[in-house]
């Protein structure tokens, strides 16, 4: 492939020389040129060939629906010079398993096959190795590092990340020794890092070090280029072995997604934010040698060269989530997780103030920024808040200046639903059940939106009553599992099945044993509180024990049927043991 494309560049060049011409027919592209359509392609960008069949190769690296043809794909689409084949939306593709087969895991994303990635990144490196090729110092070769190479190569680095972190959650065991040394070495050979990689001792962190380097040496050179030519261009000069590249955004968002991927802690955050704020002080009309330390590394001589978008926010806005999840389970969260889904919405209003300030459409929060600070106050129990940006969501999803930018999906909802079964709010389970039928209404009214109650959504309610010490609890969180099987069973709807994995049924025997222990009280609240410990009625004991009666027949069906295994856990404690105990 390397010799073809170097031959098909020189006999287009040839081929230029004979007709006299400089550039190419807009209309033909050159593709009827110089051998057909592939030599024509390669012809106009010869690393653009490359770096979709380095891209192609990553396609089973999929772990978000984003696709990971982005850096060829974008490049090329400003280049306008080749088209790219639009990438999958599946997420769950062929290198990337549900979490939850595994049983719980403290990470929330997807596990993924180690040895499916592996052989992925091995063949993408092949590719990346022969696009090198082709820029050394051939006369007539115009060949050379540019944007979408650059971009590729930190994708591809990325992609050894996550198989290297030690928080990814592989479903066919991690990385061994001799995997580790294989990769490093093809990594040297292919990227050729400035400081080549050590095979004994290969770590994600080592592949984050080889990123940032290969950042800093781009801006380096790139700022000494343009500083002797007493002219900023905006974009990459030269051409062939000597070409200077201009990292842009999607460069930094590569390497700080990656980091943020690794590193989802006070580390995370700490180089995540210096990173932006040196992006933010350059866009802001500073500049030069005085944003030296905006990262830890301390060769960095030159600013960042692009400003920063809600990409690249919203990798900040990830791990204080994830730090924000760390509340204990049920209450309204400790002070530093707390303090963390507070930093959120700050981030949140910096990037609103950013976007009033700069009028840069690219710096709009968009769903995934407005649905991650939600998700962080829900995790630590604050469901106004999380509520509260859920309706301006819903207000600014009207407005035709955000509404392609914010739109409220079934995931916001449930995830404002988690933090009122986890408030400790007396209306908690009320505000819960008012969620519920907003959904209902929306996805009567509003079908095309997607918003539909699933059974994570009536899990999530049931849950709210389950915990609340209002009068009936445990039998309105009957009544609404009764509600959801029935649903289930007039439409055979999956998406209202009840399983182990969102604890339908265990939410509903948790409230039935702790309100035989509690007492039902006259004035609710929720457990724990002091209201509420007079002692049963007899019919209120009937009641219970109906509830429990009518669980078990159907937990026994299903034992019938063969599906015990997701209802008993697979091993793990289940917790309706507790609320058959109380």
């Amino acid at each position: 492939v390397a010799w073809d494309s170097e031959q098909s560049q020189r006999r287009w060049q040839l081929k230029q020389r004979e007709d006299g011409e400089e550039e190419e027919s807009e209309e033909d592209g050159g593709c009827d040129r110089g051998g057909g359509l592939v030599d024509g392609v390669i012809a106009v960008d010869g690393n653009a060939a490359l770096a979709n069949l380095v891209e192609a190769y990553l396609l089973p690296c999929t772990t978000t629906g984003a696709g990971p043809m982005g850096a060829a794909a974008a490049a090329a689409a400003r280049s306008g010079s080749v088209p790219t084949i639009a990438p999958p939306t599946n997420s769950d593709s062929a290198g990337v398993v549900p979490a939850a087969s595994k049983g719980k895991s403290k990470s929330k994303s997807k596990s993924i096959r180690t040895a499916v990635w592996v052989e992925a990144i091995r063949n993408a490196l092949r590719a990346y190795g022969k696009m090198q090729s082709l820029w050394g110092d051939v006369d007539g070769n115009t060949l050379g590092r540019d944007g979408m190479s650059l971009n590729v190569g930190l994708n591809l680095l990325s992609k050894v990340c996550v198989v290297l972190s030690p928080s990814s959650s592989a479903a066919d065991g991690y990385t061994d020794e001799s995997t580790k040394m294989e990769l490093a070495r093809a990594i040297n050979s292919a990227i050729r890092p400035p400081t080549p990689l050590k095979p004994a001792t290969l770590s994600a962190d080592d592949i984050l070090a080889a990123m940032e380097e290969i950042l800093i040496e781009a801006e380096r050179t790139y700022h000494a280029r343009t500083v002797a030519a007493g002219d900023d261009a905006g974009g990459d000069t030269c051409t062939g072995a000597s070409a200077v590249v201009r990292p842009d955004i999607l460069s930094y968002n590569t390497y700080l997604g990656a980091y943020a991927r690794c590193h989802a802690d006070e580390q995370g955050l700490a180089k995540l934010d210096q990173y932006i704020r040196a992006m933010e002080v350059v866009e802001d009309g500073g500049g030069g040698n005085e944003n030296a330390d905006a990262t830890s590394n301390d060769e960095r001589q030159f600013p960042p060269t692009a400003p920063p978008d809600s990409v690249t926010y919203n990798s900040l806005l990830y791990i204080h989530s994830v730090l924000a999840s760390t509340s204990t389970y049920g209450e309204r969260g400790n002070a530093t997780a707390a303090s963390h889904a507070a930093k959120a919405a700050a981030i949140l209003r910096r990037m609103e103030g950013r976007y009033d300030r700069t009028h840069r459409p690219e710096v709009m929060p968009d769903t995934i920024s407005y649905a991650t600070v939600l998700h962080s106050y829900a995790n630590v129990g604050n469901a106004r808040e999380a509520e509260r940006i859920l309706d301006h969501m819903e207000r600014i999803g009207q407005d035709p200046k955000w509404s392609d930018r914010v739109q409220t999906n079934i995931i916001c909802y449930n995830s404002t639903l988690h933090g009122w079964s986890k408030s400790k709010e007396n209306d908690a389970p009320h505000r819960a059940e008012d969620l519920l039928r907003r959904m209902e209404r929306l996805a009567r009214d509003c079908p095309d939106r997607g918003i539909r109650p699933d059974i994570i959504t009536y899990s999530a309610v049931i849950g709210a009553w389950s915990r609340s010490n209002a009068p009936n609890s445990a039998e309105r969180a009957q009544q609404l599992l009764v509600q959801c099987l029935e649903l289930h069973g007039a439409g055979n709807n999956d998406r209202l099945k009840p399983n182990i994995v969102t604890c339908t049924y265990n939410s509903v025997l948790w409230g039935v044993g702790q309100q035989e222990q509690s007492g039902e009280g006259e004035t609710g609240g929720r457990r724990g509180s002091p209201a509420g410990r007079e002692t049963h009625s007899a019919d209120g004991g009937i009641r219970r024990c109906a509830a429990l009666h009518y669980i078990i027949q159907h937990l026994a069906r299903c034992m019938v049927k063969g599906r015990w295994g997701w209802v008993r856990g697979k091993g793990r404690a289940n917790p309706a043991v507790h609320g058959l105990a109380g």
